[in-house]
């Protein structure tokens, strides 16, 4: 769905519409929206910012933030590679929680 959420991950997530895609100048399909991040949170920990653009979580493409908490329910090692995009540059960065 859109609606944000916050749990473990300490973010506030939507994803990423149509007028957002182009003021952000992200390519491609799908990708979810970083609002804002709590400090000391896994996601403020990781180094996510408000702005950032979560486009893949375990190499898999995002299309709303749930997919992102299911994939965060699924991995065994309580981490995730995340590959964003950040004033139109793209980098990884590692989750844990």
């Amino acid at each position: 769905s859109g609606t944000p959420s916050i749990g473990i991950l300490g973010a506030e997530l939507t994803r990423l519409n149509e007028d957002l895609r182009d003021a952000l100048k992200v390519g491609g399909e799908g990708g979810v929206f970083v609002v804002n991040v709590a400090l000391g949170s896994p996601a403020g920990e990781a180094g996510l910012k408000g702005g950032d653009v979560i486009v893949t979580a375990a190499k898999q493409a995002l299309q709303n933030p749930g997919q992102l908490m299911r994939l965060m329910q699924m991995a065994s090692d309580n981490s995730l590679l995340l590959q964003i995009v950040r004033n139109q540059k793209q980098q990884n960065i590692t989750l844990r929680w």
